[in-house]
């Protein structure tokens, strides 16, 4: 039998034991009692030391491991395959997204991973008009006739787009409705998704390696299906910089990142509240707050935002790139550190050297009249600084 490759993620003691086993040929009945005792159930559905050896040959191939690490490409897959697509028991790989640069980044995981993939388009137009007929409507693709489903909006509780598929990246479509013709067309290039005013491309990229679906069920414990997955050991014991990348990756699929007037935060939801407690724990663990509430996780605060971007959290997604960038850039509130509010504020004030109100103050730092009015209060009220009330409008100064 040949030795497991030196990347191989099994190459412990217990291992060791399992592969002298079956280079000794011992009962098969030893070989599973090894084989359990290191808490892989594949193990259990092998019967022989041949099957053991089998799978060791599996188990170790080039794409499961680097180094024998958790790396980053891997954790960002495992964790993208399980909020936006689904695996099944063959082998079959499929992540889904209307964002282009998205399609980009699930590719080049793929690739990543030396995993053939291909992509696939669908494309949904909105009628136009409330149909009566269904025999009425046609389409055609570039001049053929082309096979379509309905769609029902299920807030509206009507038909109203009909969706296909294609692996064309470009298009000219012709929807006829009795005597009416619609003209739509779309094209990709490079990170674009181009398409005409009711027409909206959804793409999704597929893969298939068996292999791999072992590995995650097997090995990492996971399960496809929104209900159930949890964050894997690996990543728990990953390094900051992946977990906060991986994380990332998780907003870019499920997440949102809110920046509007004082509003900024970032935020994950999904029904699975055990997941979500996962993530707030790890992130914990890392330095990083947030907030959970049942359905969601949030993380507010200008620390985490600088935490996070020192980590290097990078996000794909153009929109939420952009986002996050201008909450960077243009943070409005500029928070003060905790425990420090009391030495910036009576700072500032002595730096002035006289008296001021709270709009002209806020105007000066550049804060929001609200949360100036909200510290200058506090700090009167505590003997920190003066106010002068003589007037209907209070000035606040400092003694030097």
């Amino acid at each position: 039998m040949k030795s497991a490759p030196a990347f191989c993620p099994f190459k412990s003691n217990k291992m060791a034991q399992v592969e002298s086993i079956i280079a000794s040929r011992e009962p098969k009945s030893a070989s599973i009692k090894e084989a359990q005792n290191m808490n892989l159930s594949l193990f259990k559905t092998f019967q022989s030391s041949k099957g053991l050896e089998a799978f060791l040959n599996k188990m170790c191939n080039p794409f499961i491991l680097k180094q024998n690490s958790y790396y980053l490409e891997l954790a960002q897959l495992v964790e993208i395959l399980k909020v936006e697509g689904f695996w099944t028991k063959r082998g079959a790989l499929s992540i889904s997204s209307k964002s282009p640069e998205l399609i980009k980044c699930f590719s080049n995981l793929f690739n990543n991973l030396s995993m053939s993939y291909s992509i696939d388009y669908t494309l949904k137009i909105k009628l136009p008009i409330d149909y009566l007929d269904i025999k009425s409507i046609s389409l055609f693709e570039n001049g053929s006739e082309k096979r379509f489903n309905f769609e029902k909006n299920v807030f509206k509780g009507k038909i109203d787009k009909i969706a296909f598929s294609t692996r064309s990246k470009s298009g000219i479509y012709l929807l006829k409705i009795n005597d009416a013709e619609h003209y739509f067309q779309f094209s990709i290039s490079g990170n674009q998704f181009l398409s005409s005013p009711g027409l909206y491309v959804y793409s999704t990229v597929r893969a298939n390696n068996k292999s791999f679906v072992v590995f995650l069920e097997s090995v990492l414990s996971e399960k496809s299906g929104t209900y159930d997955i949890r964050i894997n050991d690996f990543l728990k014991e990953s390094s900051p910089f992946i977990i906060v990348r991986v994380f990332a990756s998780v907003i870019d699929c499920e997440g949102s990142i809110r920046y509007s007037g004082l509003t900024r935060n970032i935020r994950l939801r999904m029904y699975n509240d055990s997941y979500l407690m996962d993530w707030k724990n790890l992130l914990s663990r890392i330095g990083i707050t947030s907030n959970f509430s049942s359905g969601r996780l949030t993380i507010t605060n200008n620390q985490n935002f600088q935490k996070f971007s020192d980590l290097g959290f990078e996000l794909v997604h153009k929109t939420k790139k952009q986002r996050f960038e201008s909450i960077l850039k243009g943070y409005t509130k500029r928070q003060i550190l905790r425990g420090s509010s009391k030495v910036f504020y009576v700072g500032q004030l002595k730096l002035l050297n006289r008296k001021v109100s709270v709009l002209e103050f806020s105007k000066i730092l550049g804060k929001s009249k609200r949360v100036v009015s909200h510290y200058l209060t506090l700090l009167e009220r505590t003997g920190y600084i003066s106010a002068d009330k003589s007037s209907k409008k209070f000035l606040y100064y400092a003694e030097s």
